[in-house]
């Protein structure tokens, strides 16, 4: 009996091995064979961020070393997405961010992480805010304000916090001339202020020997000027002057004072604008 009992134990192990064996070469079979339909998981669902005061306790005094292995990880995990919403819960902002709380003296972080919110996930208002923490360490760095002032400027259509940036730049050593034009043009679009546009650029145009910078420029200063009497003697305003930077009077025709010739509007038109 205890021969038999035995003998159907086998028989039963062995067909339960049998059975699992058949079973894993369809499995492999239907692994090799059957085409799976792909699944795509976002790095904004799948990416996860440790809680900062939670690092700074286990790093023993090694945050530098944290937040620069976070900063090769970001780089290794990043998308290019653009994150939709506005609610500053884009993972590579908090990752971005959290990296500045650990090393506030990460210099790249602040310079790269605030283009690729800006211009990758199209999140400015995230870059904005990366920006101004790397301000509050490196205030006169050029690269910070002048990617500050665009983002702000033509990103978020906020052109007086852009050329809040922007115009600290205008003596700053590394500030090419013909920047200092286009800051100048950024101010007339904001305030309309003629004079002052036109003694900036006035000021790069006597500053330059190179004879094309000085040919833009001085089509500048001819566009300021002939917009502003255009304006001021169209508005039928009192002391208005009646003759263009190169002397020519303007021209009445049809009830409208005209300049003696074409120019282009010194005005730029900012990126939401443009759409």
């Amino acid at each position: 009996m205890r021969i038999r009992e035995k003998s159907n134990a086998y028989l039963t192990q062995a067909a339960s091995l049998v059975c699992a064996g058949g079973l894993f070469i369809l499995g492999v079979f239907i692994h090799i064979e059957v085409k799976k339909p792909p699944i795509h998981i976002s790095a904004q669902d799948s990416v996860s961020t440790l809680n900062t005061t939670f690092l700074k306790v286990i790093s023993g005094g090694h945050q530098r070393l944290i937040s620069g292995y976070m900063w090769i990880l970001t780089l290794l995990e990043s998308d290019l997405d653009h994150y939709k919403k506005k609610d500053l819960n884009n993972w590579m902002y908090l990752r971005f961010n959290q990296i500045s709380d650990l090393d506030p003296l990460f210099y790249e972080n602040y310079l790269y992480g605030g283009l690729y919110l800006s211009i990758v996930k199209d999140d400015p208002k995230a870059a904005s805010l990366i920006y101004d923490k790397g301000l509050l360490q490196y205030t006169t760095d050029y690269a910070l304000l002048y990617n500050a002032g665009f983002n702000s400027y033509f990103e978020m259509a906020d052109a007086t916090r852009g050329l809040f940036y922007l115009e600290k730049l205008l003596y700053h050593p590394r500030m090419p001339i013909p920047m200092k034009s286009v800051v100048a043009k950024l101010k007339l679009q904001t305030s309309l202020d003629y004079e002052t546009a036109f003694e900036m650029v006035k000021e790069n145009y006597s500053n330059t020997k190179d004879p094309m910078l000085r040919e833009k420029l001085y089509h500048d200063l001819y566009s300021i000027k002939a917009e502003k009497d255009l304006d001021c003697l169209n508005s039928l305003k009192n002391g208005c002057e009646k003759s263009d930077l190169d002397g020519n009077r303007y021209v009445l025709k049809n009830g409208k004072y005209l300049s003696a010739k074409p120019f282009t509007p010194f005005r730029v038109k900012l990126k939401k604008q443009q759409k």
